[in-house]
């Protein structure tokens, strides 16, 4: 299937019958849907088809496909990986019971959210880290030492960071 037009893929919830919703967005109203990606993929190209027959008999212009998608990117590149991570690839798509894009769209999925999550997890635990210094420097402490007399004791206590389990950038500084 030669595909010129850029379309959009999503997953239907089980409330909407599950599986796949394709649209064009060059070609309004032409959708493809099916149990699977593969189906909903392998039907796009007959309603891709039909859209332009009903175009031609209703005197529709036919729209040339976009080369830039209007909202950004296509979600469309091509990359080469070894034979054996192509191979696991295919299995694990097997095993799935999905195609071997769908499978490697999941994997780039999760890496790109672990990545985004990661960066969060850093920048709260660095603020936390910035107001914890920004609070909590050091204290005093007094007592009250014997009966003799009223005698003052005073002492600056500096608070152990290194307990906290964070690291202490204070000293890199």
């Amino acid at each position: 299937m030669e595909m010129d037009y850029g379309f959009k893929v999503s997953r239907l919830s089980a409330d909407d019958g599950g599986g796949f919703y394709i649209e064009v967005p060059d070609l309004p109203g032409c959708v493809s849907i099916g149990e699977n990606l593969d189906e909903a993929l392998h039907k796009l190209s007959d309603a891709i088809e039909s859209w332009k027959i009903a175009a031609n008999a209703t005197g529709v212009p036919i729209p040339e496909p976009s080369n830039v998608p209007a909202n950004g990117p296509s979600g469309r590149f091509s990359v080469r990986v070894s034979r054996k991570i192509h191979r696991e690839l295919l299995r694990i798509a097997e095993e799935e019971d999905q195609s071997l894009n769908m499978v490697v769209g999941i994997f780039l999925a999760q890496a790109v959210a672990g990545e985004l999550i990661a960066k969060n997890v850093d920048r709260v635990c660095g603020k936390m880290r910035e107001e914890f210094d920004q609070h909590i420097v050091s204290f005093r402490e007094v007592f009250d030492w014997g009966s003799s007399g009223y005698k003052k004791h005073t002492r600056t206590v500096k608070l152990e960071v290194a307990k906290t389990g964070l690291p202490d950038h204070r000293d890199a500084a």
